[in-house]
């Protein structure tokens, strides 16, 4: 991607390791077996490198009752959109008489790539599975099944904002890292910004002091903060923190550094993904949904829009960001949902849009928010988050946390310092050539 410009394109869908190639060799198809007037627990998760999926059974209604394991209250739905990393139990009720509902008793399942959130260089099968009622062979073999999709939208979104209602209720409080008086928050210094725009930039190259592979010249890497992100897997940021403004004067590193915050208090952030604005220092935004996956923690999700943040006066758009200046990114903006928003820990930020989510900061540690796109979050969509760092110290000091971990380092430096095991071993440096997601 980085040399040509081009995403890649994918070849095949797979569930549970069972797909097609192309138009290669047939395989079996992915069988389960439902019990007929039984309910059956199914758990979809999208592992996928670059495609959100619409995962269906034909002829049978879905019961959902998590969403990236917070469950929610039940609601039925003929499809269900998946994000790459999320993860929704659901309940598959079988039919009274599966054989008089269709043909043979059997069903297709079907993962069908979203439209604006896949790219396959051919198109690919989409009868991914078959659902079948009768565990005995039929005497003329196993048929394929005959049934037809219900029609439903496939466009690249997440599930129905409305319809993903926490079981057990909660109410979100106002952002401790966000000072009200603030008049312009893209002033704030770069580790306390709590806005972020996704796009991309050409950096690295021989005459750059980033430690980005390849660096024969500058690529164009995806970025949602200061830089492309870099970790240096043989310096964890865990056992860094006596050289935190070391750490923040990287622009790789893309630190962010919360304010020492009590576990019922909120921090809260916004992540954009603009069309071609705002114009900052060659940065370059164009449409894409990326999936955002932040870890330890779930996150309530305040508000997702497909609307631009920012004002475009070319086309005479008012961004809706004016809605939300500091003193506005508050409960008592009724735009914000504060009272039992979606919880979760991966949403899809929509094209030209954006997200507003909020998380508690009772989980003290350094936490990566990145995409979960394979060669987004590879090419450096991310940003580490440093949540109460006085705190982490005496964590890491319970039952020898920090000894475990250094003496893990030490492990990893030892083997990593040996060039016979590096993929280009004729090439030390080449070692890590990615961001190290």
């Amino acid at each position: 991607m980085m040399s040509t410009g081009v995403a890649p394109e994918m070849t095949n869908i797979l569930i549970n390791g069972t797909g097609q190639f192309g138009w290669g060799p047939k395989p079996e198809k992915y069988t389960i077996w439902l019990d007929e007037g039984q309910a059956h627990m199914l758990i979809l998760v999208n592992t996928a490198v670059d495609t959100t999926f619409v995962f269906s059974i034909d002829n049978h209604t879905l019961e959902v009752i998590e969403a990236d394991f917070v469950p929610i209250k039940p609601y039925n739905t003929t499809h269900i959109k998946i994000g790459i990393g999320q993860r929704y139990h659901v309940l598959v009720h079988g039919h009274e008489n599966g054989f008089k509902t269709e043909r043979y008793g059997n069903y297709w399942m079907r993962a069908t790539p979203a439209r604006k959130c896949s790219k396959f260089a051919f198109g690919p099968d989409e009868q991914m599975g078959i659902v079948r009622y009768n565990r005995t062979m039929p005497p003329r073999g196993w048929q394929d099944p005959l049934s037809e999709p219900s029609l439903y939208d496939t466009m690249c979104a997440d599930e129905p904002y409305d319809k993903l209602v926490p079981w057990r209720p909660w109410t979100v409080g106002d952002p401790v890292n966000i000072d009200p008086k603030v008049e312009n928050p893209y002033t704030l210094p770069n580790n306390s910004q709590y806005i972020f725009n996704v796009g991309m930039i050409s950096s690295g190259g021989p005459n750059s002091s980033m430690p980005y592979i390849p660096n024969d010249k500058a690529y164009t890497r995806w970025m949602m903060h200061e830089a492309p992100f870099r970790i240096n897997f043989s310096d964890p940021t865990l056992l860094a923190l006596d050289r935190i403004n070391e750490l923040i004067d990287k622009p790789y590193l893309d630190v962010v550094t919360l304010p020492n915050a009590t576990d019922d208090q909120w921090v809260w952030m916004v992540i954009t993904a603009p069309d071609k604005i705002p114009q900052e220092g060659g940065r370059i935004f164009f449409p894409a949904a990326h999936p955002m996956h932040l870890h330890g923690h779930d996150f309530a999700l305040l508000r997702q829009s497909n609307k631009n943040w920012y004002d475009d006066s070319e086309i005479g758009h008012e961004g809706e960001g004016r809605w939300f200046t500091p003193d506005k990114l508050n409960c008592r903006n009724d735009k914000l949902k504060c009272d039992n928003p979606p919880r979760r820990d991966v949403v899809l930020l929509p094209a030209t849009g954006y997200v507003i989510i909020a998380f508690k900061a009772d989980n003290p540690g350094i936490w990566i928010l990145h995409c979960h796109i394979a060669f987004h979050a590879s090419s450096g969509l991310a940003i580490q988050i440093i949540e109460n760092k006085e705190r982490i110290p005496e964590i890491l000091g319970r039952h020898g946390g920090r000894e475990a971990i250094e003496e893990s380092c030490e492990s990893w430096r030892a083997w990593q310092s040996n060039p016979i095991n590096h993929w280009d071993w004729h090439h030390p440096d080449h070692f890590q050539d990615d961001s190290g997601v």
